[in-house]
């Protein structure tokens, strides 16, 4: 959770620092928080499910549009 909304990415926590690393194939970049004034973690994902198939086209389009 973030002072001004929320974030779904992968954390490390380092000190005071949240670092938010997004997805390979998002176009946000690696974020840098204070920890907790500027952001916590309230959750975690512990499962996903997707077609491989379906993520290549995406990221194939993505590149070549």
């Amino acid at each position: 959770r973030l002072r001004q909304g929320y974030a779904c990415s992968w954390c490390e926590k380092k000190e005071n620092l949240l670092v938010l690393v997004p997805h390979p194939l998002s176009p946000v970049k690696t974020r840098q928080l204070i920890h907790p004034r500027e952001g916590e973690i309230v959750g975690r994902v512990t499962g996903v499910a997707m077609r491989l198939a379906e993520m290549a086209r995406v990221h194939a389009a993505s590149v070549n549009p």
